[in-house]
């Protein structure tokens, strides 16, 4: 993935009406890149635990993250598994920016996830992921 020990898969694409659903692994002591949000987006914790700075998240719990909103996803202990569901709208094909250490940054769009809906993971370590993102 784009996150050093996470996994995810993208389960569902609709390019329509711009609406993914994924699902992401992250291992004990994970920390994620700063990201903004282009789209609203629901995450639905199906085991583990995960933060921001001021939430903590718990199987059971779902998060609802707007346009606008920046934060960056942590784990401690336990890693956390989630069901993500992002929102993007009529029109609206790009989903989230990452922010990197180095102060550079890009977007994740439908491109992208199009590209690797369904695939497994011997499949996507054919694809140049670099290509696929938004500048």
């Amino acid at each position: 993935g784009l996150v050093e020990g996470c996994e995810y898969r993208v389960l569902k694409v609709d390019p329509e009406s711009n609406i993914v659903v994924l699902n992401f692994r992250f291992p004990p002591h994970t920390k994620t890149q700063m990201h903004d949000h282009y789209c609203t987006a629901m995450a639905y914790t199906l085991d583990g635990e995960w933060m921001y700075e001021d939430q903590v998240f718990r199987k059971g719990d779902l998060a609802f993250e707007v346009p606008g909103e920046v934060h960056q996803p942590i784990t401690k202990e336990s890693g956390a598994e989630l069901l993500t569901i992002l929102f993007g709208g009529k029109g609206k094909d790009r989903f989230l920016k990452n922010f990197e250490d180095d102060g550079s940054s890009y977007s994740i769009g439908m491109k992208m996830l199009k590209a690797v809906e369904r695939i497994s993971p011997e499949e996507l370590a054919l694809i140049d992921l670099q290509s696929l993102l938004d500048e």
